[in-house]
């Protein structure tokens, strides 16, 4: 098998590796799991519908899923977040790239992934780097939701759009 190269002395033709690089068949795979989701008639009824954004209960079925570091089964409930946030004196304004269900994804994986480890007051400090990542400047609309998005491809689980729209 052989690959033609352009160059700037005409074609060439270069005998491509007897191995595929590593990492090729599982970015092949990731991309064939992208593509069969992305162009589901599910999930282009449900980014018509929401945009790259979680609606509650897409929200709550993914922070459901995740497992915490140290071990518990702790989770804030989308449709109470505003009160969480307001029991620790937050509250959910300057939102430019994310809904306040992204927000609650976001505080459910950090407190999942542990970033408060160490800290004083974890849950406080989860829920700030969701308000932070709410109005970073530098954030695009629906990050969380891509990034969950992303997870869901790498980890090959199927999504029933419907249920969620």
């Amino acid at each position: 098998m052989y690959a033609i190269i352009y160059s700037t002395t005409g074609k060439q033709k270069c005998e491509a590796p007897e191995k595929e690089p590593a990492g090729v068949k599982k970015v092949d795979t990731y991309n064939n799991i992208a593509r069969i989701e992305m162009s589901s008639e599910g999930y282009l009824n449900y980014i018509k519908k929401n945009g790259f954004h979680f609606t509650d209960s897409l929200a709550a079925e993914a922070c459901k899923n995740m497992q915490n570091s140290d071990g518990t089964s702790h989770r804030w409930a989308p449709e109470s977040f505003e009160t969480t946030l307001s029991m620790y004196g937050l509250k959910a304004a300057n939102l430019n790239h994310c809904t306040v269900a992204d927000m609650c994804y976001l505080a459910n994986m950090a407190y999942a992934d542990g970033f408060y480890e160490g800290l004083p007051d974890a849950e406080k400090w989860c829920l700030k780097y969701a308000i932070k990542v709410a109005d970073d400047i530098d954030g695009y609309e629906g990050m969380p939701f891509m990034r969950w998005l992303s997870d869901t491809i790498g980890k090959n689980i199927k999504i029933d759009w419907n249920k969620y729209a």
